[in-house]
């Protein structure tokens, strides 16, 4: 636990996991368990991320149960970028990319960068060049890495505990597992 910072799910790692297992309980309101990666990122940067969504329970009605990759900006809107495999309460399975910005008033404002119907998901990948950030899902039964979602965010660098993976269960008596198997961060700077 070096380099990440975990909430919720705060197990030890066990090797007969084959990587870090996340189980979120199912709530009525929005919770997670998760990690952030505590390095702050500046630059240029191509981060990934692979897991096994072991169990992602059907979520309740109007809900949904999920995986997040998501990287929040050190801007002055608190530019947060999501890179979401969720599961939708008609038990279907998409890639969603959502841009959420804080523009001081009620509540966060989100927009859409794509979408795309995915049954299974084995790794989300951020990366940005210049201003434009490429969202990229990798699943087998996509043929492997396509691109959901790019649009300008900005070079604002992403602070130290700003990169998080994230379980989301929606709805009690209901659970999710994701067994994270790694992350890759690349970056033109990289700080402790």
């Amino acid at each position: 636990d070096a380099i990440i910072r975990r909430w919720t799910d705060l197990r030890q790692w066990n090797p007969a996991d084959n990587g870090l297992l996340m189980v979120a309980p199912g709530t009525d309101n929005w919770t997670s368990a998760g990690a952030v990666l505590l390095r702050r990122i500046e630059g240029d940067f191509d981060v990934a991320v692979r897991f096994d969504p072991q169990r992602l329970d059907r979520p309740a009605d109007g809900l949904n149960s999920s995986v997040y990759f998501q990287m929040e900006l050190d801007d002055a809107g608190a530019t947060q970028l999501s890179l979401i495999f969720e599961k939708l309460d008609s038990d279907v399975s998409e890639v969603l990319v959502q841009l959420s910005t804080d523009d001081g008033g009620p509540g966060r404002h989100y927009r859409r960068l794509g979408r795309i119907g995915a049954s299974s998901v084995q790794g989300l990948r951020l990366a940005r060049r210049g201003r434009e950030i490429t969202c990229i899902v990798l699943s087998e039964t996509l043929g492997g890495e396509i691109i959901v979602g790019q649009g300008d965010v900005g070079d604002a660098p992403i602070d130290s505990d700003s990169t998080r993976i994230m379980v989301h269960t929606g709805g009690a008596g209901r659970e999710s597992h994701v067994v994270w198997k790694s992350i890759e961060a690349h970056a033109e700077r990289m700080i402790e």
